[in-house]
């Protein structure tokens, strides 16, 4: 027979298991910290979005200015894709913000004057740390000489380490695949020189074809899988659209660690049934943005 001061105690214990719950979801509430990286190609930007154009032909700043900080004035990092001048961008679209990139002057390539660059920016109350054993921002084997190199580095925030954020662009066309697979193959073994834990995020513009041939994002899988790093646009969401060509170019691999509390979006026109006014209409857009919608990850850290 149980004593009539046994049913008290359990009670006790029990709101007592409950209380300790209560305090450590409010503990983890209070230092869980929502982290936005977006990515964005803006067409050849700093000449009007034409391979042909020159500087003086750039018009755009006006409508890039007013649809970042609309679309992504919240965004902690921006990743930016086919940059022709990078000064343009950091002057006169994301001022507000702090960014890194690379100076082609220190690589082997025959075409400095056309080089389009990879920039990322990121909010000022941002540090972003050189990744160990690097003199710069830029990874520049996966350039293989006459591309483009990654550009990365570990954000931190309070001189706390949050994440490595990696920004490419990988060869572009169908015929292009070969050489994504050797860039790729290039920064996966770069990637596993990095361990300490923190979660590994790469962003940009991956030109990922599917074909009957061609299988881009089979192949990236098979390259970043086995660092438990995993595609975050797993409803195959367009981001990239004209009137004649549709595609999913613009990608997220994020570590898993991170996986499970992150969420995917693409802004502007390109998934859109029904076309609307300015930035939400595709002609529109294509003319005085781009031809890639920005991509946004969030992620709980």
């Amino acid at each position: 027979m149980k004593k009539s001061w046994a049913k008290p105690y359990i009670l006790e214990k029990k709101m007592k298991r409950i209380i300790l719950i209560i305090i450590s979801l409010v503990i983890f509430c209070a230092h869980s910290k929502e982290l936005k990286i977006s990515s964005l190609n803006i067409r050849v930007y700093g000449q009007g979005g034409m391979y042909a154009g020159t500087l003086e032909d750039e018009f755009r700043d006006k409508w890039l200015k007013e649809f970042i900080e609309a679309k992504l004035g919240d965004s902690d990092v921006i990743i930016f894709q086919e940059i022709m001048n990078k000064e343009s961008l950091i002057n006169n679209i994301v001022s507000d913000m702090n960014c890194v990139s690379y100076d082609r002057s220190n690589t082997i390539d025959d075409n400095k004057e056309n080089h389009i660059y990879v920039v990322v920016c990121f909010n000022k109350k941002y540090q972003f740390l050189k990744e160990q054993s690097e003199d710069n921002y830029a990874y520049e084997p996966m350039a293989l000489h006459k591309y483009r190199p990654a550009v990365y580095g570990v954000l931190c925030e309070n001189k706390k380490k949050l994440a490595h954020i990696v920004g490419l662009h990988l060869k572009a066309l169908p015929q292009g695949h070969q050489t994504r697979v050797k860039q790729m193959e290039i920064l996966s073994k770069r990637l596993t020189e990095i361990n300490d834990g923190l979660p590994i995020i790469v962003g940009g513009d991956y030109n990922t074809y599917n074909t009957d041939e061609i299988e881009d994002y089979k192949m990236i899988n098979s390259y970043l899988n086995p660092l438990n790093l995993f595609s975050a646009n797993q409803e195959n969401l367009i981001t990239y659209k004209t009137p004649l060509f549709t595609g999913t170019f613009d990608h997220f691999w994020i570590s898993q660690s991170v996986y499970s509390n992150s969420s995917f979006t693409v802004n502007g026109p390109c998934n859109a049934t029904s076309s609307g006014p300015r930035f939400d209409d595709l002609y529109f857009y294509n003319q005085f943005v781009s031809d890639h919608c920005p991509i946004t990850l969030s992620i709980q850290l």
